[in-house]
């Protein structure tokens, strides 16, 4: 059920990333909320959701440095997805958000003749990176 959840998520964030370029602080706010709750309700320790939060956290401080190169909804995006997740699945989903973001940059870059300061919506290739790997923790049987 919290893979439905943050799946749902994800696709709501998409469609908000694409359309205006931003995702709503109150829906991901939200989404922590809904998480929490269900690691409450279920009785799970509270560690594993506590260090799923790290790399968004990060990537949130990464953003404040930077003057928003990588924006402060992305960033709160992974500190949510950590709730759901945990730590290790935040790290494979950022990984793979970025790869999948970076040969996309490239191929906008190489062949379609764009600048490297072009922006991109990055919940999109969250929401792919999550199908692929809630499609490999599934035959690794670790969702």
């Amino acid at each position: 059920m919290k893979m439905v959840a943050l799946g749902g998520m994800l696709v709501g964030m998409t469609v908000m990333d694409m359309k205006w370029k931003r995702v709503s602080a109150m829906a991901l706010l939200a989404c922590c909320a809904l998480g929490w709750i269900f690691v409450l309700y279920r009785g799970d320790e509270l560690s594993e959701p506590l260090m799923g939060m790290i790399p968004g956290a990060i990537l949130y401080l990464v953003s404040v440095l930077s003057h928003e190169k990588i924006g402060k909804g992305d960033a709160l995006l992974f500190l949510c997805a950590g709730i759901y997740l945990g730590f290790w699945k935040t790290i494979s989903l950022l990984w793979i958000s970025v790869l999948l973001s970076g040969i996309f940059g490239a191929f906008l870059i190489l062949v379609k003749k764009k600048s490297p300061e072009y922006e991109i919506p990055f919940v999109p290739f969250v929401l792919c990176g999550f199908l692929l790997c809630l499609l490999s923790w599934e035959v690794w049987n670790v969702v």
